[in-house]
This record gives C-alpha cells, sequence and structure tokens, in this order.
C-alpha cells in the first residue's frame, strides 16, 4: 500500500521535481569585478572585528580527545525502488558517545529518511580520528551517495589564506590570515585538497573542486551549558520527527527577507527569496523601515506567519548579531524561540559550531536559531567564516522546486559560486548546513486510511513503519519472527487474525500525520 501511495503523491509533484533554468543574478550595474570589490570592502571589516581566528582553531583542537579511529555499521535500510524521489542513498555518521545515549531516536531519523524518501540509508557510528579518516568513510560509501548526515561532534576539516580579502583591509600590508572549518572539504570527494606548509589545515584546493554530494550537521556539542548535549539533541530529534510524520505545518509558503544597513542597497538581498516563494509570498524588511531594528527582528523569529528567514546583518562574533540599532546575542536569540522551519544566515562566521566562548551560556548563531525549544526550526544555511553565500537565487530556486535543502545547497556550488570566482575561497568556502539537510517543503506524503490485508513479507527490512492520517486496519495480520512493526495513526484497529508470533513484536503510536 505504501508504494501505491507514494507513487501517486509524487505525481503531483513531478512538474515541480526538475531544475529550470536558473537565471543569472542581475548585476549590470557595474562589473563583475567591482561588485564582488564593492562587498568584498564591506567584508573586510568583520575581518577586522573577528581579528586572528588561529585562537579558534587552537581551542577547537585542544578540545578533541585523541583516540584511534573506529567505526561500525549498526543500521543498514533498503531503498524502495517505486518511490520516484531524487535521493537515491543516504549515509549518517554518528558519534559513539551521544549514539550510545540516544540510539532509539537517533535510529528514527533513519526510518523516517528511508521512509518518506524510498532511499538507500546506511548508519555508521564513529568514535576517534580525524576528518581524513571520516572522509575515507564517506569514499567508501559514495556508490550512489546523495548526502551525508553527521549527528553528534564530527570531526571538522579546517582551511587557512593568509590574506582574506587581500586588497580590502585597512592595515599597511593588506592581509589578514584567517582559518576555519570547511565542510566543503566532505563535500567534494574527488578534488585534490593540500596542505603545503605542514601545519595539519588545507590551503589549496585543486582539480574537480565541485561537490559530488551534500553534508549536514546535526550536533549539539557545542552550545555552552545552557543544557546538556543530550537534552539538546533529544529534542531536537524530536521536532525533527514530527516535521517528518507532518504534524508540523508547512506548505505556508511564506518568507521573510531582513536586510540591514550595509546590504540595503543592493535589491535581490531583499527579494531574491521569491524565488522560493513567489514574488507576493514574502515580507521584506531593511534599514530604514520603521519596525526594523532588535526588537522587531525577535517578535517576527517567534511569528508563524513565516516558514523560512534569510538575515543579512554584520556579525561582531560567531556569537552575536551587530544589528544596526542594538546587538543581539545568541543566548537572545536561544531563550527568545524561532518558529521558522529554515534559515538563510548571511552573517559572518554565524555557523561556526566551533566558536569558544569564555562565557558558558553564549553559543554560536546558527546553533541558537534551531537547537531553542521552539517547535518547528530545523535548518541553517550559513558560513563558518567571514563571508557568506551570494547569488541566492541559486539557491532558492532548486528549494522552491521540492529538493531538500542539501540539494539545493550543492545546486548553488555548482551554479552559484563560480560568478565570485576571484574571492571564491573568501567569500563561500565556510558555507555549510547546521541541521537536517533532507529538509524540504513538500515532504508531508500520507493518505487518511490504509487497510492492511496480511503481512508484506517482500519488504526484507526488520521494522517496518506503516503511517496515516486517521486510521489503520490489520486484517490476517501475522509479524513473523525477526520484524519489528510500527502502526503510526490516530486510530490503529488490529482485528482477527492479527498475530505477534514469538521473536516479532509490534508498537502502536496514535500521532498519524499530515494534520
Amino acid at each position: 500500500m505504501k508504494k501505491y501511495i507514494l507513487i501517486i503523491i509524487f505525481a503531483l509533484f513531478a512538474t515541480i521535481s526538475c531544475f529550470a533554468q536558473i537565471p543569472k543574478q542581475d548585476i549590470t550595474d557595474t562589473t563583475e569585478q567591482e561588485y564582488y570589490s564593492k562587498l568584498a570592502s564591506l567584508f573586510a571589516v568583520d575581518v577586522q572585528m573577528l581579528g586572528d581566528t588561529r585562537e579558534n582553531y587552537d581551542n577547537y583542537q585542544s578540545t578533541r580527545l585523541r583516540e584511534p579511529f573506529s567505526n561500525s555499521r549498526v543500521l543498514t535500510l533498503n531503498g524502495d525502488p517505486n518511490v520516484n524521489t531524487s535521493i537515491n542513498k543516504i549515509l549518517v555518521v554518528v558519534n559513539s558517545s551521544i549514539y550510545n545515549q540516544l540510539s532509539n531516536k537517533i535510529e528514527r531519523y533513519a526510518y523516517d529518511i528511508n521512509y518518506l524518501y524510498g532511499c538507500e540509508v546506511i548508519m555508521e557510528i564513529v568514535t576517534g580520528g580525524d576528518h581524513t579518516n571520516i572522509k575515507n568513510l564517506i569514499i567508501t560509501n559514495q556508490t550512489n551517495l546523495d548526502g551525508v548526515v553527521f549527528i553528534g561532534d564530527i570531526a571538522a576539516a579546517w582551511f587557512e589564506i593568509a590574506s582574506d580579502y587581500y586588497g580590502y583591509i585597512t592595515n599597511p600590508n593588506g592581509e589578514g590570515y584567517a582559518v576555519w572549518p570547511c565542510d566543503l572539504y566532505y563535500m567534494d570527494i574527488n578534488g585534490t585538497w593540500s596542505d603545503t606548509d605542514g601545519n595539519d589545515i588545507y590551503d589549496t584546493h585543486t582539480g574537480n573542486v565541485q561537490p559530488e554530494i551534500f553534508v549536514g550537521r546535526i550536533s549539539t556539542a557545542n552550545m555552552g551549558t545552557l543544557l546538556s548535549e543530550k537534552e539538546l539533541l533529544e529534542r531536537y530529534l524530536d521536532k525533527d520527527h514530527k516535521f517528518w510524520m507532518g504534524n508540523t505545518t508547512v506548505n505556508k509558503k511564506f518568507g521573510l527577507s531582513y536586510t540591514d544597513k550595509d546590504w540595503a542597497s543592493f535589491n535581490y538581498f531583499k527579494t531574491d527569496i521569491q524565488y522560493l516563494y513567489g514574488n507576493t509570498n514574502f515580507d521584506q524588511v531593511k534599514y530604514g523601515d520603521a519596525e526594523f531594528g532588535k526588537t522587531d527582528y525577535l517578535n517576527r523569529l517567534t511569528n508563524d506567519r513565516y516558514e523560512f528567514i534569510q538575515l543579512a546583518c554584520h556579525t561582531s562574533s560567531p556569537l552575536q548579531l551587530s544589528m544596526t540599532g542594538g546587538e543581539i546575542f545568541s543566548n537572545e536569540i536561544f531563550n527568545n524561540g524561532t518558529q521558522a522551519i529554515g534559515y538563510n544566515l548571511f552573517c559572518c562566521s554565524g555557523c561556526n559550531w566551533t566558536a569558544f566562548s569564555l562565557k558558558p551560556n553564549r553559543i554560536f548563531l546558527g546553533g541558537a536559531h534551531i537547537y531553542n525549544a521552539g517547535s518547528s526550526s530545523l535548518v541553517v544555511v550559513g558560513s563558518t567564516k567571514t563571508g557568506s553565500m551570494l547569488q541566492f537565487n541559486y539557491f532558492y530556486t532548486p528549494l522552491g522546486q521540492g529538493k531538500t535543502i542539501g540539494e539545493a545547497f550543492k545546486q548553488w556550488w555548482i551554479y552559484g559560486a563560480v560568478y565570485a570566482s576571484n574571492f571564491i575561497v573568501s567569500w563561500h568556502y565556510g558555507m555549510t548546513i547546521i541541521g537536517d539537510p533532507l529538509v524540504n517543503f513538500f515532504h508531508c506524503m500520507c493518505v487518511h486510511k490504509i487497510t492492511l490485508n496480511g503481512f508484506d513479507t517482500s519488504n526484507t527490512d526488520p521494522i517496518q513503519h506503516i503511517i496515516a492520517k486517521d486510521k489503520i486496519t490489520a486484517n490476517n495480520y501475522v509479524i513473523p519472527p525477526g520484524k519489528h512493526v510500527i502502526f503510526n495513526a490516530k486510530e490503529v484497529e488490529l482485528n482477527s487474525g492479527f498475530e505477534c508470533q514469538l521473536g516479532g513484536s509490534f508498537e502502536i503510536i496514535n500521532e498519524g500525520c499530515c494534520p
């Protein structure tokens, strides 16, 4: 029954599932070089504010446990060839420490993705090692691989340049050293990454530099002392599951662009979100508007009118926004709460999850937006360094066509980042996804009622997840040994002939889906 339902629903979205030709950004008011030079001079201000970022790297390395690397496959879920999506295979890599504490909810995430996308899902738990070990694990599983989800504290690769935004830093030598965590390293499977000075930080990227897969991080390990890593991650996984079960309101099709002073004169900062929702389904608030400012932004974060928010604002550090009219600290956002499902933070270093603070309740901005107690927020796109996205239309167009955040992000890298070719490392090499990269706004695949006339013996998975909105009726249903069945609907009716044989098991969840 599941296969039949999913085929019908995906057919409804067939008209939006292919990439349309994406228009190149309108930058005709100046040459491309002059355009990026103008923006780079603004980013140079942030480089100066952040100062020498070697401290971030040193602090990060000092917290890493030097353990030998080991990995173990704990779950393999077969794909369903009858479910027609663009996602074929997902690798989930989990830190063994958090897996041991939350294995049931982490594996539940894998089953949700497997069911909704019909894709193969492989889950590996890892202990110790470094970024090269994780990269080799990805390469081992690269056949048909679309994306990787890191859960828990997974090692970062770092990149460095001697002169960030060279020529725009107002010091005598025109230099500004920068080092930052770089998840493009994991996304680009077949490029060449080199460390020419032997300090364990990459400084050269050559060959085929475009990404083959997407990567997203779900980790609450660097969230200060607001709550424990376990409590924060458990809360996040519960609301992510709620989203996949259709119990979070989506398809509101309304967004918000919020643009501070330095970016307000660039029209596409304010309007490119139209490629996600259409040219009338978003609010734009900019510096100079009467309502613009700290209080208004915090109020809009808790307004369920918005499904996606793009914020363009300077940062004083990865831990606070330097918004005109009042700084906003990350813990204020965390305590304020958020409602939108997704965010694009055009905020330098706002997604640097390795940022260190002497104040234990000060956390990185990306995490503050999605790991708080808000009922909906799941994913942030942003940068770990001074720099951000640009050419937003290459991201929002596929996202608006029903692609996942991860797919849209990969497409942006391929088609959008090239236009900043002279500054690409400075501009974009810190770009990353914080949260679930499988999120999309067309995921709800659910029927009102399902009637089962016997167990599906053709399904070889050890766990079968059957979901309906209102009711599941099981007739002559015999669960064999070694099988676990999850019945999820507001009402579950097990009629005569139902039997759970020795070694089999089942559970009933009265959540349902797609309210």
